[in-house]
């Protein structure tokens, strides 16, 4: 038998984790004022801080602090901070095409209230496209995160998804009857990183 290494070099990082949802949080889905988006698929509140105004955002700050320093390793000098957080509505028929989160390093998302079949989230490799699956559409007799352009998560309520706000992803179609809820948010950083000529004071 031959023998061989794998080195999966320069992997994604995605974490996901679980925060108990709380009738508070679920309670503001019913006060929030929403809007459309331009899009229309999908309404989005019109608060674009709406963490700060709930306690949920002291827990997503744990996870975040797990995930950078703990999995990541970036030093404790460079602080990460919220820019901006959106409670996301999606009703019968919404759902979210492929993008990304410009102008910020970590996104989020974490979900309220997922009935079931309202959407899964999707992770897309390369920004949706793979030279070998989309040149040659290969067959394969097992997928994995080398072969496959595209990795679905069926969320439930309660999860926690921290992705690099450059990986592009999409919602699929909330085929249900009922409405499914969401906030995401994009976090930058500041504090001091670099040294010598290279040094810069991010405030």
């Amino acid at each position: 038998m031959i023998e061989y290494t794998k080195h999966q070099l320069w992997p994604t990082p995605v974490y996901q984790s679980k925060i108990q949802v709380k009738d508070e949080w679920l309670k503001m889905c019913d006060t929030t004022p929403f809007e459309r988006m331009k899009t229309d698929n999908g309404d989005i509140s019109i608060d674009r801080n709406i963490l700060n105004s709930t306690s949920l955002k002291k827990d997503i700050e744990e996870h975040i602090d797990l995930y950078v320093r703990d999995w990541i390793k970036i030093a404790e000098n460079v602080k990460f901070y919220f820019t901006s957080s959106w409670l996301v509505k999606h009703k019968p028929k919404d759902w979210s095409g492929m993008h990304y989160h410009a102008n910020s390093l970590i996104s989020g998302v974490y979900y309220l209230k997922v009935p079931e079949n309202s959407g899964d989230i999707k992770f897309y490799k390369d920004g949706g496209k793979n030279a070998i699956l989309e040149t040659f559409r290969l067959d394969y007799s097992a997928y994995n995160f080398i072969n496959t352009g595209v990795v679905a998560f069926n969320v439930k309520a309660g999860d926690l998804l921290l992705f690099p706000s450059n990986l592009s992803h999409s919602v699929t179609d909330n085929i249900t009857n009922d409405t499914r809820y969401s906030i995401a948010f994009n976090c930058f950083i500041k504090g001091k990183i670099g040294k010598l000529e290279y040094a810069l004071d991010l405030k």
